[in-house]
């Protein structure tokens, strides 16, 4: 039954994807973020929120409306590039309706500035790892599928499917998920970790940590230098090991990595009992 799971997100994303990739509207990729200058496909993500994420985050209408606020917000900036103070307000409401959708109106304060912060950071982190073809797949494939296992839940294998079908495309540079996919996938991600009791709050934070990882060393590494933390560029985890190893490679071990890191939460899961 879980292949199933991930047979269906495969089959349901392959399908908007084949419509996607007709639709004439393309984006060129930024110098300061890629490698290469071309004309891509950026809408991808409609595939991911429609095979998948809808379904995933169908357990309480908050977490849809913060969901369909990040997807608006970064499909606006697919389309037409707009201040990223107003993004980010779109992404400050969300994350307000995800915190309001774990502790409700009376929840601990203190957590609930916790949960608004770190769904920030995750949004905004799967976003700054989306700068080379298949790194954000891969990491959010990964995650669904430690996810699914850690919470018992064959729903999330969707997403896993999702991403495996984007990836077929995306690898080859066809199509990119854009920043409605990966803020959505930020924003998915984070429910994922909150959604579930303290105790084992730590266990998810182990499967998600590669973009919490790289979020911080851009960040630090960026204000270190005077340069802005949001302005992108080519000075992320998987640039460096690009330079040292390529661009194949580079997500081969990416894949090992968010493997690993799925696979340590899940243990650490057991160990708690």
């Amino acid at each position: 039954m879980q292949i199933g799971f991930i047979v269906l997100g495969f089959l349901l994303a392959s399908a908007f994807l084949i419509l996607l990739l007709r639709v004439p509207f393309v984006k060129r990729t930024e110098k300061d973020r890629w490698a290469t200058l071309v004309d891509v496909p950026t809408l991808g993500g409609i595939a991911l929120l429609l095979s998948s994420i809808i379904f995933i985050l169908d357990v309480n209408l908050y977490l849809i409306y913060g969901a369909m606020l990040i997807f608006i917000s970064g499909l606006m900036d697919d389309i037409v590039v707009y201040p990223v103070s107003i993004k980010l307000i779109f992404q400050m409401v969300a994350a307000i309706n995800l915190a309001y959708a774990k502790f409700g109106l009376f929840g601990d304060p203190f957590l609930v500035v916790i949960v608004f912060l770190f769904a920030l950071t995750l949004i905004n982190s799967m976003n700054f790892i989306d700068n080379m073809n298949g790194i954000a797949a891969i990491t959010a494939a990964n995650a669904f599928l430690a996810f699914s296992y850690l919470y018992n839940n064959d729903v999330l294998l969707l997403g896993v499917g999702a991403c495996i079908a984007f990836l077929i495309p995306n690898i080859k540079g066809k199509i990119f998920m854009g920043d409605c996919g990966s803020t959505l996938l930020g924003y998915t991600l984070a429910w994922l970790v909150v959604s579930q009791p303290k105790i084992v709050w730590h266990q998810s934070l182990v499967i998600v940590a590669f973009p919490l990882i790289d979020i911080a060393y851009v960040v630090i590494n960026r204000t270190l230098h005077g340069r802005k933390p949001w302005v992108g560029g080519t000075d992320h985890l998987n640039h460096v090991i690009a330079r040292k190893i390529g661009e194949d490679y580079t997500v081969v071990v990416v894949f090992l990595l968010t493997m690993l890191l799925g696979l340590t939460g899940f243990l650490l899961s057991i160990t708690n009992g």
